[in-house]
């Protein structure tokens, strides 16, 4: 039989023990926000300046979950090139009650031009949401507000809305630049853009390099405390053996492979 005898120093482990579970969770924080911004910086170093590269940041995203979001940035209209650049109209709210009808017809033939937008919406009531997209493009959506010209207007001048014939920009016009198309477009070349994949290779380093790289380094609120210390010696049985006796019987014991309860 052993004796395990508590000395002082055990309390230090039998602490750690205790603690064991609020070390986990603050471990298993730690590795998810270190994933997440492992995975930002390899994006980072595969993207050329610019907006969607400059929206992106780790965030918090519930209890010990952490995400690379993109966050939007608003532009001024003024700042926009109107020569590459496409519109749409998305209304602020969703419900019926606060759905303005004039944003409803915006939104309903969106893309817009800067050349062909009849008016610019309040920013209480819609979102203008930009694209950058390459002349032929811009062309083509030309084309298709001048072909639905006479449905919009009719719509607009039924609503109370008369278009204008050149574009009156408001001093405070804002325009959020689209990055989620901005991200597919650049992952996978859409819309005649070279692809330059970002996202994949940065999730394949996460799980080639980045997972075993934190697992390997041992965090400090894992630390272990010193060794137990024990005692190890024979109990005497009731007085019916002698403690030689019991030590012959505990040998025979193990290599008979017998445990008796």
């Amino acid at each position: 039989m052993i004796r395990i005898t508590p000395f002082k120093a055990n309390k230090a482990a039998i602490k750690f023990f205790r603690t064991l579970d609020k070390r986990f969770k603050v471990l298993g924080r730690t590795l998810a926000y270190e994933s997440a911004r492992f995975v930002l910086d390899e994006v980072y170093r595969r993207l050329p300046a610019g907006d969607y590269r400059e929206s992106l940041e780790v965030v918090s995203v519930g209890d010990g979950v952490f995400a690379v979001t993109a966050k939007n940035k608003a532009k001024r209209l003024s700042e926009i090139d109107s020569q590459a650049t496409a519109l749409y109209v998305r209304p602020k709210s969703r419900r019926v009650l606060r759905l303005h009808p004039e944003v409803g017809v915006l939104e309903q033939h969106s893309p817009w031009t800067m050349d062909t937008l009849p008016f610019f919406p309040s920013r209480r009531h819609a979102i203008v949401v930009s694209r950058n997209v390459r002349r032929s493009e811009l062309e083509h959506i030309v084309e298709d507000r001048k072909k639905d010209r006479a449905m919009w207007k009719s719509e607009l001048e039924r609503l109370g809305v008369r278009p204008k014939v050149k574009l009156e920009i408001p001093p405070k016009a804002r325009v959020l630049p689209d990055v989620a198309f901005e991200a597919l477009r650049i992952e996978f070349g859409l819309a005649g853009k070279d692809s330059r994949a970002h996202w994949r290779p940065a999730l394949r380093a996460l799980a080639s390099q980045g997972i075993p790289r934190m697992l390997s380094v041992r965090s400090p609120v894992m630390e272990p405390v010193a060794s137990f210390r024990y005692s190890v010696g024979l109990l005497p049985v009731d007085g019916s053996i002698t403690q030689s006796d019991a030590a012959k019987f505990t040998a025979f014991q193990k290599r008979l492979k017998v445990k008796f309860s």
